[in-house]
């Protein structure tokens, strides 16, 4: 029973992961015309999310449209099968309980 608590929490931790990819590339794609701004990326580590500006600062607005809608749908993919690993744990947990109860 702890290796599939430990699997929750693993999915859980990566849908906090996720979010903030989420969010970074949200803010990308929400200033495409702001022509100051300096696009961010999100890269995920074992430790977390890992938030950076784009290498070239010369450019003004390097926002890459494309690799931003990219990253949302891989986001949106990522977190449902995170939430399909926590459906299928607590599902687990339930049938233990019934053959317990």
């Amino acid at each position: 029973m702890m290796i599939s608590s430990n699997y929750s929490m693993s999915a859980y931790g990566s849908l906090n992961n996720i979010t903030t990819s989420h969010r970074v590339t949200a803010d990308n794609i929400a200033n495409v015309t702001n022509v100051d701004y300096q696009e961010k990326s999100a890269t995920m580590t074992e430790q977390g999310v890992v938030v950076t500006l784009s290498a070239d600062a010369q450019v003004k607005n390097n926002v890459n449209l494309e690799k931003n809608i990219t990253n949302m749908l891989n986001d949106k993919h990522a977190f449902a099968a995170n939430i399909a690993v926590i459906k299928t744990n607590d599902e687990m947990h339930k049938t233990l309980l019934d053959i317990v109860a």
